[in-house]
């Protein structure tokens, strides 16, 4: 490129030069003044071509990085591959018994649905057993007796006939009213008593009207209606 404009400005300088001269002699040469301005334009398209090549040199040398950058994140990732590959291979397998059965979704979703009914609420308590809440009415019985006893070890009638009514109460509320497990706290004691007093059966989740009238099934209304 270089070679190129160096003739072009030789031929524009020597145009120059023989034009200069003859109008120097008072004898303009119109053959002179037509070969400057060929020189020109020939330059001017000289000129041209080295701002292209100059783009294109800019553009290679970006493209040279760019290459380079990709050529280093592809090792990258090869690297990377051989050794997850190496990771693999070093896994050890997990025996599958032979004995095995693959058991579809569908299945397992009809038998928690069959045994749904047999499942208690996590706030259920067992009841107490018989034998064992007549032993502790008898204990508190004779506590109440022995308290009541005076020092010649004969009761006053007027607190017999108390403790004697007392008794009574109590053995009627523990009769009535179900005994409640000592590690529930207050608020879940009124909250089972009122679900026993409602004499609502208990179901794992809510029924299908419930969900038909939740907020999602009124979305879901919406959706099919094409309301956003």
């Amino acid at each position: 490129m270089d070679t190129v404009l160096n003739a072009q400005f030789d031929r524009v300088q020597a145009a120059l030069s023989t034009l200069v001269e003859s109008i120097a002699t008072f004898n303009p040469s119109p053959q002179a003044a037509l070969e400057l301005k060929a020189a020109d334009d020939q330059l001017c398209s000289g000129l041209q071509l080295l701002s292209r090549h100059q783009d294109n040199q800019r553009r290679i040398l970006a493209l040279r990085s760019e290459a380079d950058r990709l050529e280093a994140q592809l090792r990258s990732s090869v690297g990377t591959l051989a050794s997850l590959r190496h990771e693999l291979l070093e896994a050890a397998p997990s025996e599958t018994p032979t004995d095995a059965r693959s058991v579809p979704a569908t299945e397992l979703l009809q038998y928690a649905q069959s045994i749904a009914v047999h499942t208690v609420p996590p706030t259920y308590r067992e009841p107490i057993a018989k034998g064992v809440s007549d032993a502790a009415e008898d204990k508190a019985k004779d506590e109440t007796i022995s308290s009541g006893v005076p020092t010649n070890s004969l009761p006053s009638p007027a607190f017999a006939g108390v403790a004697a009514s007392a008794t009574t109460e109590d053995a009627n509320k523990t009769h009535n009213e179900p005994e409640v497990p000592i590690d529930v706290t207050p608020q879940q004691a009124e909250w089972l008593k009122a679900l026993r007093g409602q004499n609502l059966p208990w179901v794992p989740w809510p029924s299908d009207d419930k969900i038909r009238f939740g907020n999602l099934m009124q979305i879901q209304r919406l959706l099919d209606q094409k309301k956003d």
